[in-house]
């Protein structure tokens, strides 16, 4: 079980049990965010084309299919950087249904693309559709998600607004504070007109509960982050690992397909050994186990944050 593109179940608060699917294989995007989980953008770019060829997604994912994991809620495309900059996006969706009928499939996205009429339409066939936006004030958008020369707020909103007037899926709404960069009233007074506009299935205010690509990037507090969402109405409750971890009699995975499976997944994301073990529906302590065991030799990295541990694939670059 070597798998390059496939990673996961993951505990994802909004999805539940995500298993994910990286459209890239390296870290490209046409942002550069100050926060992002997986390190910084190593090529930054606008580009679509087949990063990751279709088969080699697809492929993958028919082999962790035939796996005895649990099943994931949805199969979200993402992983280190912008999937809709895979120009064989819709070919992926429409083999995910082929594979996983029952899946639904979920996009995360910047939105950096919505305007563009094929990723319209390839978009299309997904269930659901992550769509963020950190700032509608261009000093705070440069300086916390470093666009690429050439993307403006406006043709980003404006785009998120026309896509979703023909989306027939759902959409949850993502807004991420860094705290002193996009936390300002401004930033509030105009993502509350655009939200109006949007009407989107649901609203996620969050802050940084992970290590991010720059190290000068840190949440905002408590209070700030309740003061935005009761403003935009955003959802108050996700989906945690403790809820996660309720459902049924948790499985014996064999310790050389739980540790791949442990690294492919943090090397996307960081995780906590709770998070790790209820998103894989395996015992906690044979997750832990086999952390003690990579930590040891140095082939993966713990980092603090919120008093959590987070575990990550060592070597990682960061701001």
């Amino acid at each position: 079980m070597n798998f390059k593109y496939v990673f996961g179940p993951v505990p994802s608060g909004r999805l539940g049990r995500s298993l994910g699917l990286d459209l890239l294989g390296n870290a490209i995007c046409d942002f550069d965010c100050l926060y992002c989980e997986v390190g910084r953008t190593r090529i930054h770019t606008q580009e679509r084309k087949p990063w990751v060829p279709t088969h080699a997604i697809l492929q993958e994912l028919e082999q962790w299919l035939q796996l005895d994991l649990p099943k994931p809620d949805f199969i979200t495309l993402g992983g280190k950087g912008e999937p809709c900059l895979n120009s064989d996006m819709g070919a992926i969706i429409e083999g995910v249904h082929t594979l996983a009928p029952d899946i639904p499939v979920a996009v995360l996205t910047n939105a950096t693309l919505l305007a563009d009429p094929e990723v319209q339409k390839e978009l299309s066939a997904a269930q659901v559709v992550l769509p963020s936006m950190d700032t509608l004030v261009e000093t705070e958008f440069i300086r916390l998600n470093k666009p690429c020369p050439g993307l403006t707020l406006p043709g980003i909103s404006q785009g998120i607004l026309d896509w979703a007037s023909h989306f027939a899926g759902k959409i949850y709404l993502e807004i991420l504070l860094v705290a002193g960069i996009n936390d300002t009233e401004k930033n509030l007074e105009k993502l509350t007109t655009f939200c109006h506009k949007l009407q989107p299935n649901r609203i996620d205010v969050v802050t940084m509960t992970r290590p991010g690509a720059d190290i000068a990037a840190h949440p905002v507090d408590h209070t700030t982050l309740a003061l935005w969402q009761n403003a935009l109405g955003a959802q108050r409750t996700l989906i945690s690992a403790a809820d996660l971890s309720k459902r049924g009699v948790p499985i014996c995975i064999q310790p050389d397909q739980l540790e791949k499976a442990i690294i492919n997944s943090i090397t996307i994301r960081p995780q906590t050994p709770a998070q790790i073990a209820a998103a894989m529906g395996t015992r906690l302590v044979d997750v832990e186990k086999i952390l003690s065991r990579l930590l040891k030799i140095g082939h993966i990295i713990r980092i603090t944050q919120d008093n959590e541990w987070y575990y990550s694939l060592a070597n990682q670059e960061k701001g």
